[in-house]
């Protein structure tokens, strides 16, 4: 049994890199095209596709490629269970926190923690939840966030952001041994 999961890991993180380097492809030649283009006095703004129904298309494009809230809940909606579900609470709790929904921002941040606790954004949306938590007049429940963040990931570039907001806080939080 493990050894399939771990068979299953490998292959979702071959389609994920798979789907990594389409969107650089995709990138790439967009950025060409631009500069084979003569440039134009007023430029048309680009439209994102918005998906009401699963297509071939939404599956293959990644979340981080879909940023407006009603795409992101599209995929959430009809793909909740795959690794990129993850990413996109974790999009979708970034559009929330920058908008200063903090509340909104926490519900998503804990999505993502609570159901993709081994995902690539799990750190990120641990520092994110801290913050946010703190924004809201919640500071002891935030700066706990941020000690169990430092605990859990403490080699990471969000632990050091962690210790920095924590020592900003003037917490004795930043001056235990380990943190």
């Amino acid at each position: 049994m493990n050894d399939t999961l771990d068979e299953l890991k490998v292959r979702l993180a071959k389609v994920s890199k798979q789907l990594e380097d389409m969107q650089s492809s995709q990138q790439s030649i967009a950025a060409n095209s631009r500069l084979l283009r003569p440039k134009l006095r007023h430029r048309p703004r680009l439209r994102l596709p918005t998906f009401s129904t699963p297509t071939r298309f939404a599956i293959t494009t990644a979340p981080r490629t879909i940023w407006p809230r009603r795409n992101i809940s599209d995929y959430i909606k009809f793909y909740p269970n795959t690794d990129l579900a993850g990413n996109s609470y974790f999009y979708l709790a970034e559009l929330q926190f920058r908008a200063g929904n903090y509340k909104e921002a926490v519900a998503n941040y804990d999505q993502v923690l609570q159901n993709f606790p081994s995902g690539s954004k799990a750190a990120s949306a641990q520092l994110k939840k801290g913050f946010a938590l703190i924004e809201m007049g919640q500071k002891d429940d935030g700066v706990q966030e941020l000690r169990h963040l430092i605990q859990r990931y403490p080699k990471t570039n969000e632990a050091v952001q962690a210790k920095e907001r924590l020592r900003k806080l003037n917490t004795s939080a930043a001056n235990k041994p380990g943190v």
